[in-house]
């Protein structure tokens, strides 16, 4: 088996992480951005984790962020929204 064999075999039993995804911090900006999560899935990768602020922004910012992207997610077919450490 050569190294290409064993690293596709690798990257197929593995959970593929990305902790630190950062999309546009203006919901406007959202429906342009959250698409190209596609281009995670379709490389591989098995689970993002998008940042939904930082401390400057006011919490209702933060919540709104969170129902724009679980309503974007929600509406894909081809994306779960995890919930719990079984649904990785």
């Amino acid at each position: 088996m050569g190294m290409r064999d064993r690293v596709d075999a690798l990257w197929a039993k593995s959970i593929v992480w990305d902790n630190h995804a950062c999309p546009p911090m203006a919901i406007n900006d959202l429906p342009r951005f959250l698409p190209t999560l596609n281009r995670y899935r379709d490389s591989g990768v098995t689970m993002v984790s998008l940042n939904v602020g930082y401390g400057e922004m006011a919490l209702s910012d933060h919540i709104n962020m969170i129902d724009a992207i679980t309503a974007w997610l929600l509406d894909q077919p081809d994306f779960i929204l995890a919930k719990t450490v079984n649904d990785v």
